[in-house]
């Protein structure tokens, strides 16, 4: 077995039995694991996760339980390596847009987005006021850093030029790519305001993004 495939079990042996508040103890030892019926849908994922990068494996393996909150029974390697599991994380991704912005997991995954955009601009030796300007070909990279959930619709408020870069953008692209989020972006951001921790973070550093 590769390093990534023994990742991906202890991921989700250590989800699957957190989510049971159950103990659980990572595997170690692999030997002969390759011979029982998991390892092929290990396998699977293994495949699946090299393919679409983006998708973080913990939140692929979170998801149906935030789906189905109620759910009593444990998601087998079966179901994640199935189709019905891709189709509960894109419920799952649109669950989240419900949440508080003040709720822990999206005040993380805020956190996490601001991360991922000072070290973009590090690694692509531009200043923070120059991030939501950056282009890949013709679209403005942070759309498909927003579809491929390196960043969430809260860090779209560290700019104050959103409306004014989606006006002058491919509206009909990016509505395709992120499902019109942007027909609703008012009341995200009106929940925006109204949040306390979030806002917070987002006023903290806002600064370094004027232009």
């Amino acid at each position: 077995m590769t390093d990534f495939e023994k990742d991906i079990y202890n991921k989700y042996l250590r989800i699957s039995r957190t989510r049971q508040n159950k103990p659980y103890k990572l595997r170690l030892n692999f030997e002969g694991f390759e011979s029982k019926d998991e390892f092929i849908y290990v396998k699977k994922l293994c495949i699946f996760f090299e393919r679409y990068k983006h998708i973080k494996i913990e939140d692929f393996f979170n998801a149906p339980y935030i789906v189905y909150p109620t759910n009593t029974n444990p998601f087998d390697l079966k179901f994640y390596s199935g189709y019905n599991a891709t189709k509960v994380y894109t419920l799952y991704k649109k669950k989240l847009l419900g949440l508080d912005p003040d709720n822990e997991l999206i005040y993380e995954k805020t956190r996490e987005g601001i991360k991922f955009i000072l070290n973009f601009c590090k690694e692509n030796n531009i200043k923070c006021n120059q991030y939501f300007h950056h282009t890949n070909e013709k679209l403005n990279t942070f759309w498909i850093h927003l579809k491929e959930d390196y960043i969430n619709v809260y860090c779209l408020f560290l700019t104050e030029n959103l409306y004014k870069i989606y006006s002058s953008s491919d509206k009909e692209v990016i509505n395709m790519m992120l499902d019109n989020l942007m027909q609703n972006i008012n009341m995200y951001r009106t929940i925006y305001y109204n949040s306390n921790k979030t806002k917070k973070l987002i006023t903290e550093i806002k600064h370094h993004f004027s232009t």
